[in-house]
């Protein structure tokens, strides 16, 4: 890329030489902390507490939140806006996770300082996302308390048992600079807001010409990969050779899928395994 292509060649090319710098130079010391408020569940509070949580409660897959400089977050700005620019050079010029974790991520050695912080308190480090955004640990909820000095309480809401923290966490002074949150200290989960299927009310005269439908099945609907291409009208894609190979797609989610059955219902149409 040069300067004539493109207006806001200094903008670019800002964002394409940013790169993370060892910002954690300091001693953790414990005893030095602050706190990180907004990370509290807001049904975790008196009304609906019912006890402490046991100490050997086991929280799993829990998210420390890390931060950019202010240098990096305002040249990833900048990508994005160019990223979003027909004219730019830059236009749809998308990182990979790796490229992006180089560029925007935090370094590796801050990073190795985080983990070995964790690790002290003898909770377990599952993952460090490939963009260096965010560590995934789990431990019991003493190991939880005494690292981020909050307190694992249980709540019953409509019913059902929860376990959150009550008060907000606390982190070494030293981490403040990297270290933004922390993410799934309870097990509130969001609900769906859709309302499931319920018969429909009929009077007497609409009862009397309501179709009856015949089920092959009772009232269960199947769907082939046929109706599927159907139905999103693909086909004419899988007629041109065009089957998704080489594009990913990305589908946030809180459970795990079974490969194998994806996989098997694209052999039973002809289409590439992954």
């Amino acid at each position: 890329l040069t300067e004539p292509q493109h207006s806001s060649f200094a903008r670019w090319k800002t964002a394409l030489e940013t790169h993370p710098t060892d910002r954690l130079r300091t001693r953790i010391d414990d005893r030095a902390r602050v706190v990180r408020t907004g990370n509290r569940h807001p049904l975790a509070n008196s009304e609906y507490e019912i006890g402490l949580a046991s100490a050997d409660y086991e929280m799993e897959r829990m998210i420390l939140v890390l931060q950019p400089d202010p240098t990096q977050q305002a040249a990833l700005e900048t990508l994005i806006e160019e990223q979003h620019d027909p004219s730019s050079p830059l236009y749809h010029r998308w990182l990979t996770p790796d490229e992006f974790g180089d560029r925007f991520g935090i370094s590796q050695d801050d990073i190795n300082q985080v983990v070995n912080w964790l690790q002290s308190y003898g909770l377990h480090v599952d993952e460090v996302s490939r963009g260096r955004r965010s560590i995934l640990f789990s431990g019991s909820a003493l190991q939880v308390e005494r690292t981020l000095h909050t307190q694992m309480r249980k709540y019953s809401v409509r019913g059902q048992l929860h376990h959150a923290n009550a008060t907000e966490p606390e982190i070494p002074k030293a981490l403040a600079s990297v270290v933004n949150g922390v993410v799934s200290l309870h097990d509130f989960r969001s609900a769906a807001m859709h309302i499931g299927a319920r018969p429909v009310s009929l009077s007497s005269e609409g009862a009397r010409n309501a179709p009856s439908p015949t089920f092959s099945s009772g009232g269960a609907a199947y769907l082939s990969p046929a109706d599927f291409a159907t139905i999103y009208n693909v086909a004419p894609l899988y007629q041109n050779a065009i089957d998704g190979t080489g594009q990913t797609i990305a589908i946030v989610g809180r459970s795990n899928i079974n490969v194998s059955d994806v996989n098997l219902f694209r052999r039973s149409f002809g289409l590439p395994s992954n």
